[in-house]
This record gives C-alpha cells, structure tokens and sequence, in this order.
C-alpha cells in the first residue's frame, strides 16, 4: 500500500514551498534571539550600572567621612592650638574611628617646621617619651612636615608612619 500524499499541484502549493516555511521559522526565531539577548544586554547594563552607582556612594561616603574627621580635627587645633598628645590621644578616641569609620586607618597631625627647628622638635618628641622618634626620610630640606600625632597609636602606624615627613 502506498501512503497518502498530498497533491501539492492540486491545491496550488508550489513544489518548494517547505524551504519559504524554514526560511519564515528561522527568521522568527532569530528576531525572537535578538530580542532577548538585547533585553539581556540591557537587564546586565542596568545591574552593572546600579552596582557602580553602590560602589561610588560607598567611595563617596568614605570622602565624606575623611572630610568630617579632618574638620572636626583642624576645629581641635582652632580652638587649641597647643594640643597635648595625650589630649589628642582622647579626642580621637572619642570619635570612635575604628567602629564608626571603618575605612579610616589612622588620623595624624603633621608640624610644619624649618629646618633650623628640627633639632628641637625632635628634642621635645625625646621629652614626650617618643626615644626613638625621627624624622625621615632623611634629607636637607629648608622646611619639614613631619607626622607628630597619630592615632590610634598602635604599633603599626607608629611603626610605618611616625615621623614621616610630608614635605
């Protein structure tokens, strides 16, 4: 027996017609692609672009933070401008850097001195206990700015950074 064939001429549909119905479906199915890679395109863009606007008001605020610690600190001096180290020592420390600004590492206070002045600084750094503060790097220079005060005073940011000169 043969099997049931349609009469493609008797229903007028022409001989080829299977490849215009392949060439429709892949067509459809390529716009449909287009379209969901450009809607995925645009969904990464849009979490790519929420993820850099987190990562700057995270930048932003840790600027801000800097700026509100640097304030406070230049207030300090302002008002006092003969400061001890032990005074400095509580005021930052009521400020609870650690806790309250994480991406602080320290605060420090530099003194501008010529270099006629240095001797006697490090003379007073010697009075304040400091036996091993000095003022680096070395070098003749006509003005220093050397870190003086730095808290908090572990034995790291003594370590790298006490007597750094800025300058």
């Amino acid at each position: 027996r043969s099997s049931p064939r349609l009469d493609m001429k008797k229903y007028g549909i022409p001989k080829n017609i299977h490849w215009l119905v392949l060439l429709i479906a892949m067509s459809i199915a390529l716009l449909i692609w287009e379209s969901a890679r450009g809607d995925s395109a645009k969904r990464l863009q849009q979490e790519f672009d929420a993820r850099v606007g987190q990562i700057n008001n995270r930048i932003e605020k840790r600027v801000q933070d800097g700026r509100l610690i640097l304030r406070a600190t230049a207030s300090l001096f302002n008002v006092n401008n003969n400061v001890t180290r032990q005074e400095y020592h509580d005021y930052v420390q009521s400020h609870e850097i650690e806790k309250n600004y994480p991406g602080i590492k320290s605060v420090a206070i530099t003194k501008l001195m010529r270099a006629s002045e240095k001797e006697k600084y490090l003379q007073l750094a010697k009075k304040e206990g400091l036996m091993n503060y000095k003022i680096w790097p070395d070098g003749d220079r006509p003005i220093f700015a050397p870190i003086w005060y730095i808290e908090p005073a572990s034995a790291r940011n003594v370590k790298i950074l006490q007597g750094f000169d800025l300058y």
